[in-house]
């Protein structure tokens, strides 16, 4: 962790001793049937990120006759459980002809 990330780190461990876990706050929220639902929802929806995180966007260069490899990733950037930290896949199929330009 770099410095700029244990500081807040550090600074949102002595705020939530002071305040409480912002989590628990959104708990309280989202199922307290005197919130208005909508404010219900936006917590509910914040929450979500913290069970399901987001996936991170891939981007692909394939260039002809070269293989590919892919490593699935949890969300702490370790291989997927289940997979090992490389699975190789059969080589790419050669690229297609081009086409022919009919006028």
């Amino acid at each position: 962790m770099n410095k700029k990330s244990q500081d807040f780190q550090d600074h949102y461990d002595r705020l939530s001793l002071k305040y409480g876990d912002p989590v628990e706050v959104l708990f309280e929220i989202a199922f307290d049937p005197h919130v208005a639902p909508s404010d219900r929802r936006a917590a509910a929806s914040d929450l979500c990120s913290f069970r399901y995180p987001k996936i991170k966007a891939i981007e692909m260069d394939i260039k002809g006759g070269e293989g590919m490899t892919f490593v699935m990733v949890g969300p702490d950037m370790r291989p997927a459980e289940g997979m090992s930290a490389r699975d190789e896949f059969a080589v790419s199929p050669p690229p297609l002809p081009a086409l022919e330009v009919v006028k």
